[in-house]
């Protein structure tokens, strides 16, 4: 993700708390945690966003229907989208998210953009850590992002997202009956949407009990080096590309990972997501402003992408 933070007049859109250095040395730190008032201004995301007409031809005639999205401090273009599309402001974004979990409180450990500020995030941290029965040493730590773009990307979109700390690892996948993610659209009604999002991150304490027997449980299912192989094997069902290399690399993170022994199916878990997170190239896709431009989408796909769906086939495969 760092690949793609935002630069702007040499100045990282990004701040940190608790003192945490954050990507790649960019960045503010800050003591403690912050407000989403006070996050928003030290992540250098007190910016807005204007649709302006788009013109083509000689003649050089207002293109029907379509407009572009640019930011006003830099007027550098986010997206191409139709003219109906609504506009949310980052401070009006981090409204909403801070009134989904309790307006004003400092609960806030990072914020930031990515590609030319065209996705914004803001991360909560939970009270609390989740912890290995057998290794209490090996923790994770309780998260909530928040994310919205200016270029479609993305909904208004608020996730819970346990992160082991070892590793930084995101352990994000749905559990049981529990759904681990919320979306409002960008679209003139989504304050309507608040009470729906209070009701799912209401259930974030369940989420997290869950989470902390399901990965207790993972502890204690053995898993020999011939399951391993009969794991990789069906996990990538079907994948032809590289298979070989990601079965190899995979193994070896089961077994000398970072915070991994090579024995149980919580090892292979997190053998998996680092792998995902932190030895995969994802494919650059087009901007939708420039297409001489590509961005690698590393941080869609960890969450909501194909890696996302393979840690959740994972989690279901050393489950059952």
């Amino acid at each position: 993700m760092s690949a793609n933070l935002t630069i702007n007049n040499g100045q990282a859109e990004m701040f940190s708390g608790n003192n945490i250095i954050p990507w790649h040395r960019q960045g503010t730190v800050v003591e403690g945690l912050l407000t989403a008032a006070e996050a928003i201004e030290a992540a250098h995301l007190d910016w807005e966003v204007e649709k302006v007409p788009l013109y083509y031809g000689e003649s050089k005639a207002e293109y029907p229907k379509m407009v572009c999205v640019r930011r006003t401090d830099n007027n550098v273009p986010l997206s191409i989208t139709n003219n109906t599309y609504t506009l949310i402001q980052n401070k009006e974004a981090f409204g909403f998210f801070d009134e989904i979990i309790g307006s004003g409180q400092a609960v806030y450990d990072t914020a930031g953009s990515l590609k030319n500020g065209a996705v914004v995030w803001l991360q909560a941290s939970v009270p609390g850590n989740l912890f290995v029965k057998s290794r209490p040493d090996d923790t994770v730590e309780k998260r909530i992002l928040f994310i919205t773009s200016h270029n479609r990307e993305f909904a208004l979109t608020a996730m819970i997202t346990p992160i082991r700390v070892c590793c930084a690892n995101t352990l994000n996948a749905a559990i049981g009956n529990h759904t681990n993610k919320f979306k409002a659209y960008h679209r003139t009604n989504y304050k309507t949407k608040i009470s729906e999002a209070k009701r799912v991150l209401n259930l974030t304490n369940a989420y997290y009990e869950e989470l902390q027997t399901l990965i207790n449980k993972l502890d204690t299912i053995s898993l020999r080096q011939e399951d391993a192989v009969e794991f990789l094997v069906d996990l990538f069902d079907k994948d032809t590309e590289d298979l070989n290399t990601k079965q190899v690399t995979i193994n070896h993170l089961f077994h000398s990972g970072k915070g991994n022994r090579g024995k149980t199916a919580w090892d292979m878990f997190n053998g998996v997501t680092e792998y995902l997170d932190h030895y995969t190239q994802y494919k650059r896709t087009k901007s939708r402003v420039d297409s001489t431009k590509v961005s690698n989408d590393h941080f869609a796909n960890i969450l909501f992408g194909s890696a996302a769906n393979l840690k959740q086939k994972a989690l279901n495969l050393l489950l059952n």
